[in-house]
């Protein structure tokens, strides 16, 4: 499955979760669809811009347009009842239509306008056994805020974060995880690789502020799922978070597909 299908799915499951905003609920794969293409790194970053689409009067009229000129060109969109299968039509629909593209990245620029209008903040915020990773992404922001609570974990891997400050918060039997992740306010950065993180830590381009018990730890990984293939008994081992949204796998030694639950 390609990355970005898997993004759309993760960002599908996630806006499936929103109870406060009815009309994203409704139309969780549209929504899900047209969110994965904008250039942000969370899922909580996903469902906000997918709340901005919804409630902003003028944005949400041409989302609606542009859903109307989607169904309009493939009549089958309008007949599937199940979501995900939807959604795949919709992304066949678009790839396969050149004037829909255009209008659709004309949409994603109007809508990255209005949003830099508002305070620039990036906030991503895990609880209660979950896993949120950040992964080749840019962040640039005046400030940045992640949390990890209560048995969580966030992952931020190969990303470039530009702020003036970034907090990082790991309680409660939680880490952060980062890797390969640069921190910049301009004129200098800090590098981590490998680090596993707790406590609570401030990072700016030239620093790195301890407050009470907080703490770097070296060789941090993110948490792996393994497994035997119930076909070929070849050994699986996958981190945790690239599961998300899945329900199989395929074993990459014999193709056979199994079944998965992870509690």
């Amino acid at each position: 499955m390609s990355d970005i299908k898997q993004r759309t799915l993760s960002i599908y499951e996630y806006l499936k979760e929103l109870r406060d905003n009815d009309t994203v609920l409704q139309y969780a794969d549209w929504f899900a669809f047209i969110v994965s293409l904008f250039p942000v790194p969370g899922l909580q970053q996903a469902g906000a811009i997918a709340s901005k689409i919804a409630d902003d009067r003028s944005i949400s009229v041409r989302f609606s347009e542009i859903r109307t000129q989607i169904e309009d060109t493939n009549k089958r969109v309008t007949e599937i009842e199940d979501d995900i299968e939807r959604l795949g039509a919709i992304a066949n629909t678009v790839a396969s239509v050149t004037d829909l593209q255009s209008q659709i990245e004309q949409f994603i620029k109007e809508v990255m306008s209005e949003l830099e209008r508002d305070d620039s903040e990036f906030v991503m915020d895990t609880s209660n056994w979950s896993i949120q990773a950040i992964i080749n992404q840019m962040i640039d922001v005046d400030w940045v805020a992640i949390s990890a609570k209560h048995h969580s974990q966030n992952i931020l891997k190969q990303t470039k974060i530009q702020a003036k400050r970034t907090h990082l918060v790991a309680d409660d039997h939680s880490i952060n995880i980062i890797d390969g992740t640069d921190f910049s306010d301009g004129p200098g950065t800090v590098k981590m690789q490998g680090m596993g993180q707790t406590g609570h830590v401030s990072v700016t381009g030239n620093a790195v502020a301890f407050h009470g018990e907080g703490a770097l730890i070296f060789g941090a990984r993110p948490e792996t799922v393994v497994g035997n293939c119930p076909s070929c008994n070849h050994r699986i081992e996958i981190e945790k978070h690239k599961l998300a949204g899945y329900s199989s796998i395929t074993c990459p030694n014999c193709g056979f597909v199994s079944r998965f639950e992870i509690t």
